[in-house]
């Protein structure tokens, strides 16, 4: 998968070739106006760069929709998550990218509503494909002791996913790898519109889930803003076309949704999520 980095060198390498062709036949006005265009298009693409890695320093937590659904009184549901079981066939660094953040935001619910045995598979399954991106570097060794010694305190539990997953981020942004921070972030936040769309169908008074669902529009208008910044990574404008799938949804949606609007978002979320873990 291309960076937005190696996508400023081959635009430059590209327009430095047409430039040099073009000056046995060209003056020197001619020549100086392709330079200057080269300086341009590098500079858009590094502006365009900052401006994700920014975005992503600052992208709201996923984290907390689960923590507003421990707080809503809602029941952990064993068979929502995605499968342990798919976790091997993630072979593509943008199906791992995204499965890592999905499967994060999973390894959260369990460890909220105190699933160990769940928490355990989870971090296993998150810890492999850290592995798998080459990003291991970044990964807190000790984050398993820590979960296991702050399973009953919910905060503690929030921080240490949040300062967990910021600082690979950060790691990322270092080695000009932030489009896979994008792809994680993706998975996140659709996962956790997931879960609680999930289980709306099994409440007996869907009210505080609607509104949890609905409070994340906003959430989903900067992660379109995020993704379209990377215009030339195919693997990310693949995922922003289905995150626009979500906020078509969401366009009608204010503080809360009526059950015709739920049903609606239920299925593209559901469609959406279903084909990032297959």
């Amino acid at each position: 998968m291309r960076t937005l980095v190696n996508i400023v060198k081959v635009t430059f390498f590209s327009s430095l070739i047409v430039a040099t062709i073009t000056l046995t036949g060209c003056g020197n006005d001619q020549t100086k106006n392709l330079a200057n265009a080269v300086d341009s298009i590098a500079a858009a693409n590094q502006q365009s760069l900052t401006e994700a890695e920014n975005m992503i320093k600052t992208f709201p937590t996923s984290f907390e929709v689960v923590d507003l659904l421990n707080k809503s009184g809602a029941s952990y549901i064993f068979d929502i998550t995605n499968p342990i079981s798919n976790a091997g066939k993630y072979e593509t660094i943008k199906k791992q990218a995204l499965n890592w953040g999905i499967y994060g935001i999973d390894l959260c619910y369990s460890a909220t509503f105190n699933q160990k045995k769940e928490t355990t598979n989870f971090l296993a399954v998150n810890q492999d494909l850290v592995k798998k991106l080459d990003i291991s570097n970044a990964f807190d060794a000790s984050i398993n002791d820590r979960i296991n010694k702050n399973f009953a305190t919910k905060d503690s539990l929030m921080n240490i996913f949040t300062t967990q997953f910021s600082g690979i981020y950060s790691s990322l942004i270092k080695t000009s790898r932030s489009n896979i921070a994008a792809l994680s972030i993706s998975g996140a936040v659709i996962e956790g519109v997931y879960l609680s769309s999930q289980l709306t169908t099994f409440a007996k008074d869907k009210t505080e889930l609607k509104k949890i669902i609905a409070g994340q529009k906003d959430k989903f208008l900067k992660l379109v803003a995020l993704l379209s910044l990377y215009k030339d990574d195919a693997d990310v404008q693949e995922v922003l076309g289905k995150v626009k799938e979500i906020n078509t949804q969401y366009s009608t949606i204010t503080e809360t949704m009526s059950d015709d609007q739920l049903n609606a978002f239920i299925k593209t979320v559901e469609g959406v999520r279903n084909e990032f873990i297959k």
